[in-house]
């Protein structure tokens, strides 16, 4: 499955947490590399402004001519955490971070259970081979 899969799209989503969200697509490209690289760069342009909550950056792929892009390949979710005022969900950071290794534990146990070894040994039949 992943081997087929030919485009990505980058992803930014703004999130006030309960009341908006806005989510712009940031690249679109037939090359793996350059989506993961672009993904890397959006956090070092967020403007962290005081208003959002969180932030979403997604890398998403897709089969060329086939409608949407459904494969999540990379996720990173950015808090702008406040200890006095606690203004996200009432979590503790560790609360937060837990959360974002649970959803990278989950892509990564998706796309192994896709991956296919492929070795250089057929079937072998015992009874000809002796």
């Amino acid at each position: 499955m992943l081997d087929s899969i030919n485009i990505f799209e980058v992803s930014l989503t703004e999130t006030l947490d309960y009341e908006y969200s806005h989510a712009s697509s940031k690249l679109v490209t037939t090359d793996r590399t350059d989506a993961m690289e672009r993904a890397q760069s959006l956090y070092n342009e967020l403007d962290m402004a005081s208003y959002v909550d969180s932030y979403t950056i997604e890398v998403r792929g897709g089969v060329l001519g086939e409608g949407g892009f459904d494969t999540l390949l990379y996720v990173q979710k950015v808090y702008i955490f406040d200890e006095s005022a606690n203004r996200t969900t009432g979590a503790t950071r560790e609360e937060l971070e837990a959360e974002v290794d649970n959803i990278m534990e989950s892509i990564a146990r998706d796309a192994s259970q896709r991956r296919q070894v492929v070795n250089g040994f057929g079937e072998i039949d015992v009874a000809t081979a002796m």
